[in-house]
Order: structure tokens, then C-alpha cells, then sequence
């Protein structure tokens, strides 16, 4: 157990420990760091209880288990002559997004835990989930009920102008390295490392964390390598690669479900880390090889004006349950992109097209709006950063949606 020993919340500026690596970025968040550790802090000291929402791959879980580390001494030390446990939630999302169901059953959770055990409403930590205009509405009802919410995500955000504004309002603290306007190489599980450094200051050091979250997320950085230089004191970089491929796959699988356990168990014993993934690495490889060998089957390259884009069918794909439709299209991509220059790859479902591109000109937020202004009644959103994004549409547009892509493609 960590054992508990943070800093009073108006010590927090005076006595902040120096991040765990050299970074100007890190350096230009503090003052969210700060606002995010203090948030915290006073939710355990005020006795209210913390949920922590989280996507559930590596990242999401490199990042939720480094924030626990910090947080559950606290709260045991706290209420350590009560009931810890109704104080402390954490719930993996398959989804990578916060929908308004997952708003909804936490609503109905903290009342139903007011009116059972006298709580106050929470403290909901949404983790490595992007977020949009389109989805403030979900944010200004948990607000409704007064929950108090911190936002740490490194995904490009769906928001400009008056929407970022009322995002960075209606949260009590937002860590996001674009609301500074830099990229997201700096991952979700990384911030959360330094973050739970400064909740509490008795938090061990265990680099293997943030190396995994970047290896996972393919992150390229200086914060990475120098992560990834702490924790090859204890693990090879190959092992790091391999167990992250592992993490994927068994939290993808696992989805929402209760595994505690076992995921403690691949995070944080060594033994069992080695033997896991000499167990689970030949199917995960496996897994990938066939449908990366299956997409690239499929894949209709073609020239578009200046661009070359390259078009997948998921339907046509054999039927299999991993790797999730994102990290196909990821894989397909690399593999292409090796001999094509300004490539865009749409990778097809019946109600959304997955983008990967790098092509100068073309960016996956501004196509989505694009695509949203010329099909308003079509059910068009979704977003990304630059070179990597989704458009969802309702099921029947998919034709009119793919026909008006190829238009803008051709003026690019």
C-alpha cells in the first residue's frame, strides 16, 4: 500500500515536487495540474466520493491505475472507521467516449448513494475520452445534479471559440496538452503519472506506467523516451512493446467488465507480466496479422486530384472481435502509407467512416465540419486531430457521405 502522504491544498503551489522529467510542456500545464491535484484533494477532504471514468485500453488504464495508486491511500486513511469502498469507483469504457448512457447511470448511481449512505454528489474523473460541442449537453447535466468533474485526455478536442469557453467552465480542471496548443503526444497515462505525484507525494515511482501508455498510443516525444529511459532499468523496451500489445488486447476484451484482480496483476507482477505474455503475444500477433492481411486485401487505392486514398470496407472483412475497428484502420494505414505519399485511408463501417491521412492539406476536424455544412440533416459528427479522425452518419447516408468526401478530396 502507498502510503499516504500529501501536501495541505494551500501548500500545493509552495511545495510542488518537480515533475518526474524535464518537459516545457509539462512546465506550461502547471498551474492545471495544480487546479486538477487541488480539486482532488478537497473532494476526499469534503467526504466526496470519486468515480473515475476511464476508456478501457492501455492508456486508459495506465492512467486510472496511476491516479489509484495516488488517491485510494488517501481515502482509506480518511475513512478508515467506515466503508472506503462507497467513496471510490473506477469504470472502464470500451467506448473511447463518454456517452450521455454513461452520464445517466452515474446520475442514477451518486442519488441512489445520497439517499442509501447521506453522500454528497461526486467527483467524476473523465480519462483518455475525447470531447465535443456535441457532447457539452452531457457535461451540463451531470453538472445539473452538482457533480464536480476534471477532464485529463490528450485526444484533439471538439471544441472552438464559445464551446471551449463553456468546456473549460462547466469542469472543475481540464488536462489536455491542446487546450495549450500542442499536440497529443504527451498521453493520457503520462499526465495522470505526474498528476498522482502531486495528489500524493508518497506515490511511488513506477516509470513502467507512462512508458506504456506512449508505446500503446504510438507516441513520439522527448517525455517518452525519457520515461521509457527510467523504466528500462527494470524492463527491456521489447518487453515494454510486448507487454503494452498484451494490455490492449485484455482490456479490450475485458470491455466494462470487473477485473480487478487480473488487471493488477499484469500492471504490477513482474512474474506473472513475463508469463502472460508469453501466453497471450502469439494470439495477439496472430489476431493482427490476419486482419491486417485481410484489409490490406480489400484496400482500393486510387488517385483523387492530388490525393491518394485508399478505400476499405469493413463488411467485407472476415467476422473477428479483435483488433477493434480503430486499430485495424491504424495497421492498414502504416502498411500503405510506407510506399504512398499524401495517402488518406477511409476505412468503411455502415455508419461511419474511420480516417487515418498524411496529407499536407487535409485536416480530419475541418472535413468532418465540412461534411457536416453540406449533409445538415444526415446525422453528421464526429472529429479527431489532423491526421487521424471519424465521421458518423446515419445508416442510410453512407452513400451520399462517401460520394461528397470524394468531392472535397478532389479540390484539396
Amino acid at each position: 500500500m502507498t502510503e499516504a502522504n500529501p501536501p495541505e491544498e494551500s501548500q500545493l503551489h509552495q511545495h510542488f515536487p518537480n515533475f518526474s522529467i524535464s518537459s516545457e510542456r509539462l512546465e506550461a500545464m502547471h498551474g492545471d495540474f495544480i487546479s486538477a491535484a487541488e480539486t482532488i484533494r478537497r473532494a476526499i477532504a469534503e467526504n466526496r466520493p470519486i468515480l473515475l471514468r476511464h476508456h478501457s485500453d492501455c492508456d486508459g488504464y495506465s492512467a486510472a491505475l496511476s491516479l489509484e495508486q495516488a488517491m485510494l491511500p488517501l481515502i482509506e486513511e480518511r475513512h478508515r472507521r467506515e466503508r472506503p469502498w462507497i467513496y471510490y469507483k473506477r469504470i472502464p469504457n470500451k467506448s473511447p467516449y463518454y456517452n450521455y448512457s454513461d452520464a445517466l447511470r452515474d446520475i442514477s448511481s451518486s442519488l441512489s448513494d445520497s439517499e442509501r449512505f447521506g453522500l454528497r454528489p461526486p467527483l467524476i474523473l473523465l480519462v483518455d475520452f475525447g470531447v465535443s460541442k456535441d457532447e457539452l449537453y452531457i457535461l451540463r447535466h451531470l453538472r445539473l445534479y452538482h457533480a464536480k468533474i476534471i477532464i485529463i485526455d490528450h485526444h484533439e478536442p471538439g471544441l472552438e471559440g464559445e464551446s471551449m469557453v463553456e468546456c473549460r467552465k462547466l469542469v472543475d480542471a481540464a488536462l489536455n496538452p491542446h487546450f495549450l496548443g500542442f499536440d497529443g503526444n504527451i498521453t493520457a497515462g503520462m499526465l495522470a503519472f505526474e498528476l498522482s505525484r502531486i495528489i500524493n507525494t508518497g506515490t511511488g515511482e513506477n516509470f513502467l506506467l507512462p512508458s506504456l501508455s506512449g508505446i500503446s498510443d504510438k507516441s513520439e516525444c522527448p517525455e517518452l523516451d525519457e520515461y521509457l529511459k527510467r523504466a528500462k532499468s527494470k524492463f527491456s523496451a521489447e518487453f515494454i512493446k510486448s507487454l503494452a500489445e498484451c494490455i490492449d488486447f485484455l482490456a479490450y476484451t475485458l470491455g466494462q467488465a470487473e477485473a480487478r484482480r487480473i488487471v493488477s496483476d499484469i500492471f504490477f507482477e513482474p512474474e506473472i507480466q513475463e508469463n502472460l505474455v508469453s501466453i497471450l503475444l502469439p494470439e495477439v500477433r496472430r489476431r493482427k496479422e490476419a486482419a491486417l492481411a485481410s484489409a490490406l486485401r480489400l484496400a482500393r487505392v486510387e488517385t483523387l486530384g492530388k490525393i491518394r486514398l485508399a478505400q476499405v470496407e469493413f463488411s467485407e472483412m472476415a467476422r473477428q472481435d479483435y483488433p477493434p475497428q480503430g486499430r485495424i484502420a491504424g495497421m492498414c494505414f502504416d502498411e500503405l502509407s510506407k510506399n504512398e505519399h499524401n495517402l488518406i485511408l477511409f476505412f468503411i463501417l455502415s455508419d461511419s467512416i474511420i480516417i487515418r491521412s498524411n496529407a499536407e492539406k487535409f485536416s480530419a476536424p475541418n472535413f468532418v465540419s465540412f461534411i457536416g455544412k453540406k449533409l445538415s440533416l444526415f446525422g453528421i459528427e464526429g472529429g479527431g486531430h489532423a491526421s487521424a479522425g471519424t465521421v458518423r452518419f446515419f445508416h442510410f447516408a453512407k452513400a451520399a457521405v462517401i460520394e461528397e468526401a470524394r468531392a472535397y478530396l478532389k479540390r484539396l
